[in-house]
Formats: C-alpha cells, sequence, structure tokens
C-alpha cells in the first residue's frame, strides 16, 4: 500500500471531507498519490463506497467513471437524447441511420416493423432500456407463435436502436432464441422433370430451369441482366445478392441454345423500335453477346422483362412456380426456394466437394452449406433398417 507523505496527509483528509473542491479532487489525489494511511482508511471508504470507487478491501476503483483530470462522470442513468419524442421520430432516426450504412431494404422494413411495435409496446422513450421490458416484449411474440429467427430479428431491431439511435451504452444482455433445425424442401430430378414438362410458357419453363441449374434465389433470377450471361465460358456472374455480396455459379449446358434464342426473340422487337424511332439511347450491341451468338441486343436488359417492361415482379415468379407445382400433382410443401435447395443436394449427391457447392451458393460459412448432407439421398443408400 503506498503512504502519503506526512505533509500531504491533512490536505488529503481535507479534501475526503469535502472542505476543499468534493469527491472529484479526491479521485484525483488518490490515482496520484495512492491510498492513504491505514488510521485514515475508515474515512476514505466511507465516502468512496457509495460512489463505486473503493472495493471491501479498501483498493480504489478506477473505471470510466472518471476523467482523466480526476472529476466524476455521473454515475447515474442518463436519459435518452428522445426525450418527449413520439414513436414516428424514432422510426424516421432509425431508418435513416440503416440507410447511412446500406442495411437491405427488406432488413430495414422488417427491423422498423419490430422497433415500432416494441416501442408501442413499452411506451417509453426517455430513459436506458429496461431488460425485462424487452423480455416481456420477446415473450409476447414467443406466445403469438413466432419463429425463433423472428424473434432474434426482433431483439436485434431493438439493441441497434438502444446502441446507434439513443445512444446509450448500457449492453442488453440477453441471449437469442435457440433455432430449431429445420431440414430444406429438396424435390427429386424426377419430380423437377415433370414440374418443367407441363410449363408451356417458354419464359417461365426458363425462369424455373435456370433457378434450378445455376442455383438462384428468387430475387436473384428476376435481377438477371443480359451481360450477367457469360455463354462462351459458361458461367452466370450474380451481382446485388443477399448480404450486398456477388458471387459466380454455373450456366448449365442444356439451357444455352435456347435462352440465347429466348433473348434474341425477346429484344428484336425492341431493336427494331429503337431502329424506327432513330433512338441514340441505350448500350445496342451489334456483336455477340460474350461471342456467344446473341448478337444486337441490349445488355442491360433483363433476362427474363415484365410483359409491361422492367424487372419481373418476385411474386410473379412465385406464383410461377406454385402453378408448375400444382399442375404437376406433386404433393410437397415446396416452394421457390426449394429449386435452390434441389440445386445443392443433387450436387452434392454426384460427388462435387462441398467448399464448391458453398462458393456456388454463396454462403459466408461451411455449416450453412452442410445443411443440405442430412437431405441427400446418397448418404442414405446401403443403410439397411435393422426391422
Amino acid at each position: 500500500m503506498k503512504i502519503l507523505h506526512k505533509n500531504r496527509e491533512g490536505e488529503f483528509c481535507s479534501r475526503l471531507s469535502g472542505k476543499s473542491r468534493g469527491l472529484g479532487e479526491l479521485v484525483k489525489s488518490v490515482k496520484s498519490n495512492g491510498l492513504v494511511k491505514p488510521g485514515r482508511l475508515g474515512e476514505l471508504m466511507r465516502l468512496g463506497r457509495p460512489n463505486g470507487l473503493v472495493r471491501s478491501d479498501g483498493s480504489i476503483k478506477l473505471n470510466r467513471s472518471v476523467r482523466p483530470n480526476g472529476t466524476m462522470k455521473s454515475t447515474e442513468s442518463k436519459k435518452s437524447r428522445f426525450i418527449g419524442v413520439g414513436v414516428e421520430f424514432c422510426i424516421v432516426k432509425t431508418e435513416r441511420e440503416l440507410r447511412l450504412r446500406n442495411y437491405s431494404p427488406r432488413t430495414i422494413s422488417s427491423y422498423l416493423t419490430y422497433l415500432k411495435e416494441y416501442l408501442n409496446f413499452i411506451k417509453i422513450t426517455d430513459k436506458r432500456p429496461d431488460v425485462e421490458a424487452i423480455k416481456d416484449f420477446l415473450l409476447k411474440k414467443h406466445e403469438e407463435k413466432y419463429s425463433p429467427q423472428t424473434i432474434n430479428l426482433a431483439l436485434n431491431a431493438i439493441k441497434f436502436f438502444y446502441k446507434n439511435i439513443a445512444g446509450d451504452p448500457f449492453r442488453i444482455e440477453i441471449k437469442c432464441a435457440k433455432k430449431s433445425l429445420k431440414l430444406p424442401v429438396v424435390l427429386s430430378k424426377n419430380e423437377i422433370s415433370r414440374m418443367l414438362e407441363v410449363v408451356r410458357n417458354q419464359k417461365h419453363r426458363l425462369l424455373l430451369s435456370l433457378a434450378y441449374g445455376a442455383g438462384l434465389r428468387v430475387s436473384e433470377v428476376v435481377k438477371l441482366k443480359i451481360n450477367d450471361l457469360d455463354f462462351e465460358r459458361g458461367i452466370i456472374r450474380v451481382c446485388g445478392t443477399k448480404g450486398g455480396k456477388s458471387r459466380i455459379t454455373v450456366l448449365p449446358d442444356k439451357l444455352r441454345e435456347e435462352l440465347k434464342g429466348f433473348i434474341e426473340k425477346n429484344d428484336s422487337e425492341k431493336i427494331a423500335s429503337c431502329i424506327d424511332c432513330g433512338s441514340e439511347n441505350g448500350d445496342w450491341s451489334n456483336n455477340d453477346l460474350n461471342g456467344g451468338g446473341v448478337g444486337g441486343c441490349h445488355l442491360n436488359n433483363y433476362v427474363f422483362p415484365s410483359n409491361r417492361g422492367g424487372r419481373l415482379a418476385t411474386r410473379t415468379a412465385q406464383k410461377v412456380f406454385f402453378h408448375a407445382l400444382e399442375k404437376s400433382g406433386l404433393n410437397k410443401q415446396a416452394s421457390f426456394h426449394s429449386l435452390r435447395h434441389s440445386f445443392a443436394t443433387h450436387l452434392l449427391e454426384n460427388g462435387t466437394d462441398i467448399r464448391y457447392v458453398q462458393s456456388l451458393l454463396g454462403h459466408q460459412s461451411i455449416k450453412t452449406t452442410q445443411i443440405y448432407t442430412h437431405v441427400s439421398e446418397s448418404a442414405l443408400v446401403g443403410i439397411e433398417s435393422p426391422l
């Protein structure tokens, strides 16, 4: 224990009693001189312990409550910067911050939805987060049969608000809900063939075929543009995907010629209209696309455009899938995303290395790809039931 010099003891004790400059000067003196003599320790602890400065053993506890100049920061709960404001103001501020951080539109929409529900639930925005109130809100979601993923999303939205918008340094110590392991619905190769055979519309059939053959999400296949297709190398550049990442996947050989013909036929009327009007707008190429034989196409056009122009809606693509599923007579709870699940599972069954499958799907973690090993039929081949 460091002992104060005798001629400094009186000055230090004066500061302890508050006769000099108060508790801030006490802390400043302690930081520079250490502890007082044992005879004065009781007085030090009497003043210091209620403020969290002295431990039970008499040692000094110097933390973020003490500024470098020795003055004390307030240990009371700081009021939020949103005292007296409404829910809508908090929502607008949160949306602004999410957009600045380049969150996806879908994530922004989900965050704002659950944050608005939470703020209306607590009816208070002028103090630091109440952990018990947050737990009550999450339990309410659980009672309403929301999935663990949705509950975790709501929790992340609340944490984002308090940390980045309200500016409260208080850490919310709430564990995420345990996620249930739900195996993906996979269609067999024969089932996919049956489904594609009943689709008479060429655009719809190519849409479903490419989504399965390249492992594309519904949002990716409707955003696909002509310049994303490399017919010569047999690859597809998938840009602006989930999480803002880009990747390269395969362009099926069986679809190349039909896809080229479809693109040329689809753009022929637009090209003729552009020439007739003498328009100079747009990058109209007279050369074959990637040397693959697609000439005179607007490279920035969508591969599967809407009949009214522009991009095909994701909901329309999903309806195409459900109509084909129903017409083929398949009795499975499948969705458009099942085509992507089937792509990954069939690659693994064909002996493709799981690392390549991870790259084609754009998964950041190999654990996400490993779930397809649980639904691979090749893993069950040779296993006999004990019955």
